[in-house]
């Protein structure tokens, strides 16, 4: 009778070949989270260096922004069941309304300070002032923020009458809008204004539970 298994295999063999492939998996793997450190603080030094520092601080500002947000949009969702979009729309409409008011004194006042509390941008002055006063914060003489408060008016209107079709494209144009009115914040009034990050930053994310 033939046994399949006359010479078999001595058990320390057995053993040190998998603590060698173990520790060759282990030397891999070392290897590859070493070159992807590398590779990742290559990506970082190469966007500092590459990004402006205004455009850097504009990022951050609207990434913590959304973070934010979404924290509180989904917190009372969670706590009242209340919808995000209708959280997103009255956070946004309130800063469209202090923009505007912002502006108005602005125009009636040459002296008249916005409030900061200096929380909201780490790393220069607050330029709301700057971005406010500029011809740019207007269309046909009227305020940005007017439109951006009918934005935020109107997509919650439309949603609670059942017309979410006519809202996904009103979302689309007003993300569009808020990236053109940021592009001029970087490139032609070179400053930013921490109401109207966070105006963007709501267009995104109402943009985002319309799509979702």
């Amino acid at each position: 009778m033939t046994h399949a298994h006359e010479h078999p295999e001595p058990i320390g063999a057995i053993s040190r070949r998998v603590r060698e492939r173990e520790i060759d998996r282990q030397l891999r793997y070392n290897g590859t989270r070493k070159a992807a450190i590398r590779g990742g603080t290559a990506v970082r030094n190469f966007a500092a260096r590459r990004t402006p520092p205004l455009a850097r601080e504009f990022l951050t500002t609207l990434l913590g922004a959304m973070l934010g947000f979404l924290l509180i949009a989904e917190l009372l969702a969670h706590l009242a069941g209340l919808n995000q979009v209708y959280t997103y729309s009255v956070f946004g409409l309130l800063y469209s309304l202090q923009a505007t008011y912002y502006r108005h004194r602005l125009a009636a006042d040459p002296e008249f300070k916005i409030p900061s509390c200096g929380c909201a941008r780490r790393h220069r002055a607050d330029g709301t002032e700057s971005v406010l006063r500029s011809r740019h914060s207007a269309i046909l003489g009227l305020p940005n923020s007017v439109f951006a408060s009918a934005f935020f008016l109107a997509v919650p209107v439309l949603l609670a009458t059942d017309h979410a079709r006519v809202a996904l494209p009103l979302g689309v144009a007003g993300v569009a809008a808020g990236a053109y009115l940021s592009y001029v914040m970087l490139a032609r009034i070179r400053n930013l204004c921490a109401t109207c990050i966070n105006i963007a930053a709501l267009t995104v994310l109402i943009l985002w539970q319309l799509v979702g």
